[in-house]
């Protein structure tokens, strides 16, 4: 008796089927991993940038500012923080980039990612490390909403904690 090695056709359409179910339960939770993770990143790198320009402020004994930027090089006003973020020595302490203030790190845009600060388009962290006017926030959101959105929020002595995620609106 000859025996035969191999897969029917019957064996073929049942791993296929429970294959396909595996892949269909398994791309949502994947997706929403994907967003949970740019969004977390998002904040993070906001956070180390924040960061940075206390840090620089203290350091050198200067005044720094961040603030949204499209081109890297200047501020932009109305700008969302998502399309990029400039950190800047402000010497002459007017809250804009003047050629002769250098440029101390520029961050990039981050993709599907909406950003705000409401009003609160810039902030300023003098050399005692700390941030000048009142409290202000970032929000982070992706397409989700304020669900799973992220905020940032920078108190006067000019350190920042992360909310979220799950904040009252975008």
């Amino acid at each position: 008796m000859h025996r035969h090695l191999g897969f029917t056709l019957m064996d073929l359409l049942i791993a296929m089927s429970l294959i396909a179910i595996l892949v269909s339960l398994g791309i949502p939770g994947f997706l929403d991993f994907s967003r949970n993770q740019r969004l977390a990143a998002a904040a993070n790198e906001l956070a180390v940038e924040l960061a940075f320009a206390r840090q620089s402020a203290a350091f050198d004994h200067r005044p720094v500012t961040v603030c949204p930027s499209l081109d890297q090089a200047t501020c932009a006003a109305g700008s969302p923080w998502a399309s990029g973020r400039l950190i800047f020595v402000d010497d002459n302490l007017n809250r804009e980039r003047e050629p002769e203030e250098p440029i101390l790190r520029a961050g990039s845009a981050w993709a599907r990612i909406q950003a705000g600060s409401g009003r609160r388009e810039r902030f300023r962290f003098m050399p005692d490390g700390n941030a000048v006017g009142t409290n202000g926030s970032i929000r982070l959101c992706d397409e989700r909403g304020a669900a799973a959105g992220r905020r940032l929020v920078i108190s006067m002595t000019g350190r920042a904690r992360l909310e979220g995620p799950g904040i009252d609106h975008c």
